[in-house]
């Protein structure tokens, strides 16, 4: 029998580092999100700014609605169809939507001060 990843969940600085690293199934950024927003619910004032300051100025919750914006399937077909100016799309041309979709939106990740500053303040917790 197969293990999903809700059964056995990676750790959260690898969940992050994957993500950094360009993993960007639907699963790891439901995952990553969920994990996200719970962090935000117990970040203090000043763990929020570190992020931002970390973050190119997104907030934790930004972030989050970045992911889930990005992985809605609705957007996910308007982008393909917005992008590609049809109404009838293939299966590569929605793939090509989702990819830049869940780039953009994961794009904080890229920069390790984001990283390092979600891990530590995870760590706390």
């Amino acid at each position: 029998m197969a293990v999903s990843a809700n059964e056995n969940p990676l750790p959260f600085d690898a969940l992050v580092e994957s993500v950094a690293k360009g993993v960007r199934d639907e699963e790891t950024l439901t995952e990553l999100a969920a994990k996200l927003a719970a962090l935000d619910a117990l970040m203090n004032e000043n763990e929020q700014l570190m992020i931002k300051a970390s973050s190119g100025g997104k907030s934790v919750d930004e972030v989050v609605a970045g992911i889930q914006y990005a992985v809605d399937p609705n957007v996910q077909q308007e982008t393909a169809k917005e992008i590609f100016n049809t109404e009838t799309l293939t299966k590569a041309q929605i793939n090509r939507a989702v990819i830049e979709l869940t780039d953009d939106a994961c794009e904080p990740f890229t920069a390790s001060q984001f990283r390092n500053a979600l891990v530590e303040i995870e760590s706390k917790y």
